[in-house]
């Protein structure tokens, strides 16, 4: 037993050594300028990454972006990517790290590439994004800009897939047809109405709530304004986002 205590206290006291020393490192290289500069065009640096694609040990910071509207769409989620990171303001920007929260003491890092599968003028349209990385000086973690308008972990963006459920709903093609059309799998589409359906009925009340996917519960998610950045704070996930997590609050909404 007490060589089991010995050990734990050898364990933690060079945890704190190595944590020290990460600073002392970090405060040095600031000083005289070898950490990495605040631009938005570095090359991503190589980090061990997930099965999803992104690299480990990244936290999400969610900015504000508009949808727009259904099928009409007179911005492509490129120009809506490019217009929502103009507007980021790092000194307001709060450290998504639970553990943090600090505002204002992220700074650029790096980035790294991600492809983008979006609707424009009623077609699929195939692109790739430079997603930016800062670093949090308070907590030392590295946080992921992602528009809210793109679902993390994913290369679909919300308005690619609700305009396919949109068209979907007007029931002018088969399933095949319109799988074919938008180069999408039949499980795929079922997978995105299965979805969009659990989301709904998890933001609207009960007497909201719906069976089947219509055009007009389509257009009820469109008329709430910045709804992606409200089910996110809601839910903490992303809306479309396929993947289970525990709501932070279950109030309804304003």
């Amino acid at each position: 037993m007490c060589r089991f205590k010995r050990h734990f206290f050898y364990c933690i006291v060079l945890q704190k050594l190595l944590s020290l020393s990460y600073k002392f490192y970090v405060t040095v290289n600031k000083k005289e300028g070898s950490l990495p500069d605040q631009s938005l065009a570095l090359l991503p640096l190589k980090k061990p990454r997930t099965p999803f694609g992104i690299p480990c040990h990244t936290v999400m910071i969610r900015v504000n972006a508009k949808l727009g509207k259904i099928i009409s769409c007179k911005i492509s989620d490129i120009d809506l990517f490019n217009a929502s990171l103009s507007l980021v303001d790092l000194s307001e920007e709060i450290c998504s790290n639970p553990k943090c929260h600090a505002k204002g003491c992220c700074r650029m890092h790096a980035s790294y590439t991600r492809d983008i599968i979006s609707f424009y003028h009623g077609k699929r349209q195939e692109s790739q994004v430079v997603i930016p990385r800062v670093y949090c000086e308070s907590c030392g973690k590295t946080h992921a800009l992602i528009p809210e308008h793109l679902i993390p972990y994913g290369s679909y963006s919300i308005r690619f897939i609700l305009a396919i459920i949109y068209v979907y709903s007007q029931k002018k093609y088969t399933i095949e047809k319109l799988c074919e059309r938008y180069s999408i799998s039949v499980s795929t589409l079922y997978t995105w109405l299965k979805l969009f359906k659990d989301h709904f009925n998890s933001w609207f009340s009960v007497m909201e709530q719906i069976i089947s996917v219509s055009t007009l519960a389509i257009q009820k998610i469109y008329s709430y304004e910045n709804f992606p950045s409200s089910f996110f704070k809601r839910f903490n996930f992303s809306f479309l986002q396929l993947r289970k997590a525990t709501p932070p609050n279950l109030s309804p909404p304003d």
